[in-house]
């Protein structure tokens, strides 16, 4: 199976997702790898430029520049598919994001440290009680809910430990498309 961050499966549906745009968008801040905070991306509203922007610049010719977002795995949740057109790993950080073809950010992918992966199972279902397992692959379970408006988390637990693997949040409403210049 492919993997949206190196073994974060989405192949679930969740349920009772809003399904029209949030009267705010959902802030995400952001840090380097370094743990120095640059600001925050918004899911569905920041664009790839906005993104490129943000991110110190790799240096000439690195891999994580942005791309198309080839071979992506299903991606079911709420009531629209994501279907990401171009993947970015910014330079100095551990996240990686993906773009629909309005270039509008509906995945992000966070393999940085948190609260979330340092508390583990107990915790991040405390946090979440609306999250609902939906799959099981070997001793990884998935989960997946609703946390906001138009927004769905997604984390892989290792069903033995309860240790939290790989986060990520998307998008789960249409995108607007980009407004021509002036």
């Amino acid at each position: 199976m492919r993997t949206l961050s190196g073994s974060l499966l989405i192949l679930g549906i969740v349920a009772g997702v809003a399904a029209s745009a949030p009267a705010a968008p959902f802030a995400y801040p952001v840090a380097l790898a370094n743990g120095r905070q640059i600001g925050h991306l918004f899911l569905g509203d920041t664009t790839l430029q906005e993104a490129v922007r943000l991110f110190p610049a790799g240096p000439a010719g690195y891999e994580g520049a942005p791309r198309p977002a080839r071979g992506f795995p299903l991606v079911r949740v709420g009531q629209v598919s994501p279907e990401p057109t171009v993947v970015f790993n910014p330079w100095m950080s551990l996240y990686v994001l993906y773009f629909d073809g309005h270039q509008r950010l509906v995945i992000i992918a966070d393999g940085g440290p948190s609260t979330l992966r340092t508390a583990g199972r107990a915790y991040l279902l405390t946090r979440y009680p609306q999250l609902r397992e939906m799959e099981r692959v070997g001793e990884m379970v998935e989960f997946q809910g609703a946390i906001a408006p138009c927004v769905a988390l997604l984390a892989l637990v290792h069903s033995r430990t309860g240790a939290v693997g790989d986060v990520a949040y998307a998008f789960t409403c249409p995108t607007a498309r980009l407004s021509a210049s002036p």
